[in-house]
């Protein structure tokens, strides 16, 4: 009796590498976005002690931000609101990303469109285009038409994804049914 070995087959190595690549991504995704729903607001206080100095404390528990209390769309409108502060004040733009962050996570395409373009801009949060190009795309699935947009562009320049002309043609389609007719070459995008 011999043994012989067998070759894997091209599609079990195709498998296994797509298996590899999805870990990492999840992994890399985890990494950039732990505590991002769960980071807490930090103010001071002003107190007096028993001497009758006034100090100041941090008081995280109570001014911790309570999303539950929020639609998602009321996140994402309390988000911009921060937003349009920021240049007030750079605390913030930490709020901001932290409501747009929670609104997008919810599902919210708006803030899922909101929060690629942050991404791609660096804009409150570190510039990645690999995320960005997956908030993008969740909107898009979610059929927000501007998203949408900016991907059938994202795909047709390659921009955080590889190019590819069927992809890009789809999105247009996509978006075109849901009333934006434009041409890509026309966009000033990016």
């Amino acid at each position: 009796m011999s043994i012989t070995k067998k070759q894997p087959s091209f599609w079990s190595i195709l498998s296994l590498f797509c298996l590899l690549i999805s870990a990492i991504v999840i992994v890399v995704f985890h990494k950039t976005h732990a505590n991002t729903i769960d980071r807490t607001e930090t103010t001071t206080a002003t107190t007096n002690n028993q001497n009758g100095h006034v100090t100041k404390k941090q008081n995280d528990a109570e001014n911790k931000t309570n999303y539950r209390n929020l639609s998602p769309k009321d996140a994402y409108n309390k988000g911009i609101e921060y937003s349009q502060q920021s240049n007030v004040d750079n605390y913030n733009i930490d709020k901001a990303v932290d409501y747009i962050q929670y609104s997008a996570a919810t599902g919210y395409a708006e803030a899922q469109f909101k929060l690629g373009l942050m991404y791609f801009q660096g804009l409150g949060v570190q510039s990645n285009p690999a995320v960005g190009f997956y908030w993008i795309e969740k909107a898009a699935k979610n059929d927000y038409p501007h998203a949408q947009i900016y991907l059938a562009y994202m795909y047709k320049k390659g921009i955080g994804v590889s190019a590819n002309l069927f992809k890009s043609n789809y999105w247009l389609r996509q978006a075109r049914e849901n009333g934006i007719d434009v041409n890509l070459s026309s966009l000033p995008f990016f």
